[in-house]
C-alpha cells in the first residue's frame, strides 16, 4: 500500500511541472467511459428459440405468448414433440429450447388466486 502512495505522489508531482498533462490523465479517461459506456452494450436481443408445449393448455399458450412478444426472444417453432429439437440446433435455427411440461397448466392454475 506504501509502494502505491509513493506512485500516487510521484505522479501528482509530474502533473504540477507539465500542466499539459491534465487532459490526458483525466479529461480522456472520463471521456472514453461515456462513450464506450453507451456504445458497447451486453443485452441479447432477439435470440431464436423454440418451444416445446407438451401441455398445450390456456396457460402455455400464454407464456409462449409472453415469450414471443418479449424483444429479447424469437419463437421460431412450437412443437408438441421433442423429436425435432437437436435437428434445430444442429441447423442453427434455434439457439435454445423451453420445453414446458404436460403438466405446467395445472401447476400455474394451482399457484394463482
Amino acid at each position: 500500500m506504501r509502494r502505491l502512495g509513493f506512485l500516487v505522489r510521484k505522479e501528482f508531482q509530474e502533473l504540477r511541472r507539465n500542466p499539459r498533462m491534465f487532459p490526458v490523465i483525466f479529461v480522456a479517461p472520463v471521456l472514453q467511459l461515456f462513450i464506450l459506456g453507451y456504445a458497447a452494450t451486453t443485452d441479447v436481443k432477439n435470440v431464436p428459440m423454440m418451444v416445446v408445449d407438451a401441455d398445450r393448455s390456456a396457460g402455455s399458450r400464454d407464456l409462449v405468448a409472453r415469450f414471443d412478444a418479449s424483444p429479447y426472444f424469437t419463437v421460431v417453432d412450437v412443437t408438441t414433440d421433442d423429436a425435432g429439437r437437436p435437428a434445430r440446433h444442429r441447423e442453427r435455427r434455434a439457439w435454445m429450447a423451453l420445453s414446458i411440461p404436460p403438466d405446467y397448466g395445472e401447476m400455474v392454475g394451482a399457484v394463482s388466486p
